[in-house]
């Protein structure tokens, strides 16, 4: 077995590594490993006690308490491999090596049997696999990016924004500051990342996330220090927004990715300029012509923000395994992108909560009588100077018991509101800071932070924003904006 190139170890049920085991395994490990814990060198951060086997129970078998270990059942006769197998772990990284585990059990005649684990060196299977995921992150970034390029342009000014407004929050006292609000613009920040591809963006805005989350939880204090950590990682996050875009070189000009707010305004104020300068010298019934001729240069089609969040739903319906079709209507619709600018921005987190909150998934929607494809319609509507936008899935709808619950959990209204509050009541608290109905937290949701920012956005440009909702039917989210058209 020495000359196989693969590791072979065995242990009995005290857990300590048998004397007869191959060479290989001594170099995977730079040591002796005979009479060492298995447990310590192959199960470090692997809790066996934490998994519970519900199929035995199912079995009639007595069930589990959390001192038993997984393998002290197989030891015992209590169950067989093939149950336990799914969790035990299949990969450790040793070293500067990825080993793949395979564990067989020998029984013995008399007695008490023994487990081989088999070690096999896949170090250059995942260096290579993973080389091949990030050229088809880095493709599909481009393609992204080449297919909405002026919406990529408008996503990096509002990047540059919230950024802006992310130091200003980390430039207050610690005391004073509002965590609500530092929370919803990294959450915008990683929304608007993953809808482009910047993954790697997505994901460190995220870690973030999951530090502010401790503070929220009062496992971390908001102190000096605490808060120039923060300073430090956000400024990383810029620098690595920055080292993605150098891979957009092909598509956008360095010029055109590092444009700040600055050079933009020089180029608004020529406009606005030539326009002082023309009503200026021209005649008085020339003056609402030229008016309402630069006002409809500032507006463009809204359907290529919403074709931008069609995709966005379509690729988050893809990872989550939710079949899913996209429906647009009115995306000839003229707007000032400029003044609508941080509601676009915070427009993700409806469509996101859409797709992992609202739609179910395939096996459940058959359940129900529903086809396997999901449906999310976009809507947009002219009425008068006003535009309505309307977010509508046929999924499970909001779950009002639910939403009442998570508020008293969450202490975000009181037994009494709640016992006289209306459903349209219930169904608002969705757009208060820090609810969610998950019980964990994924990539895609669980902060309790995306629908209070549009909310938020809305209500900066004096809009509203409504809920409509069946059980097993759908959910609508109706936006009105007044005097934008």
């Amino acid at each position: 077995m020495d000359n196989t190139g693969q590791g072979f170890l065995t242990f009995g049920g005290d857990y300590r590594i048998h004397r007869e085991y191959s060479k290989p395994c001594g170099h995977f490990f730079k040591r002796p490993i005979e009479y060492l814990s298995v447990l310590d060198l192959l199960f470090t951060g692997f809790d066996l006690s934490e998994f519970y086997l519900s199929n035995l129970e199912d079995q009639g078998r007595s069930p589990l308490n959390r001192e038993h270990e997984l393998l002290d059942l197989v030891f015992a006769g209590q169950t067989s491999l093939d149950i336990i197998q799914e969790l035990l772990p299949k990969e450790i990284q040793v070293l500067e090596k990825t080993l793949a585990l395979e564990f067989r059990y020998i029984p013995a005649k008399t007695g008490q049997g023994k487990f081989m684990t088999i070690l096999t060196d896949i170090t250059k299977e995942r260096e290579l696999a993973a080389m091949i995921a990030e050229e088809e992150e880095r493709n599909t970034m481009i393609i992204k990016v080449a297919t909405d390029r002026d919406g990529f342009l408008l996503f990096l000014r509002e990047m540059e924004e919230l950024f802006q407004s992310v130091h200003a929050v980390l430039s207050q006292d610690p005391d004073a500051m509002d965590l609500n609000e530092l929370f919803r613009y990294y959450h915008t920040i990683k929304g608007g990342a993953a809808s482009y591809g910047l993954k790697a963006v997505a994901q460190f805005s995220h870690e973030i996330e999951n530090k502010l989350e401790e503070i929220r939880r009062d496992k971390l204090e908001m102190g000096v220090a605490l808060l120039q950590d923060l300073v430090k990682e956000t400024s990383a996050l810029q620098q690595l927004l920055s080292e993605t875009l150098k891979q957009l070189s092909g598509i956008l000009s360095e010029d055109e990715w590092r444009q700040s707010e600055r050079v933009y305004q020089v180029r608004e104020s020529k406009f606005l300029n030539i326009e002082q300068l023309l009503i200026k010298n021209l005649p008085e019934q020339f003056i609402e012509e030229i008016h309402n001729s630069f006002e409809s240069m500032r507006k463009q089609p809204i359907g290529r923000i919403l074709q931008k969040y069609a995709v966005t739903a379509k690729d988050l319906a893809g990872e989550l395994n939710k079949p899913i079709e996209v429906l647009l209507q009115g995306g000839e619709i003229e707007v000032s992108f400029d003044r609508l600018s941080p509601f676009f921005g915070s427009m993700i987190h409806l469509i996101r909560n859409a797709v992992d909150h609202g739609l179910e998934a395939p096996e459940k929607r058959l359940m129900l009588g529903k086809t396997e494809t999901c449906q999310i319609q976009i809507e947009a509507e002219a009425c008068n100077q006003s535009l309505k936008l309307r977010i509508m899935d046929d999924g499970s709808g909001i779950d009002i018991a639910r939403v009442r619950q998570k508020a008293l959990t969450k202490k975000l209204a009181s037994e009494s509101f709640l016992a006289q509050a209306s459903e349209t009541e219930i169904m608002n608290l969705i757009f208060e800071p820090g609810f969610s109905t998950r019980d964990d937290v994924s990539k895609l949701s669980g902060r309790g932070v995306g629908l209070d920012a549009v909310k938020i956005a809305v209500e900066a440009l004096q809009g509203v924003i409504e809920i409509q909702s069946q059980p097993n039917l759908g959910t609508t989210f109706e936006i009105t904006i007044p005097n934008v058209l």
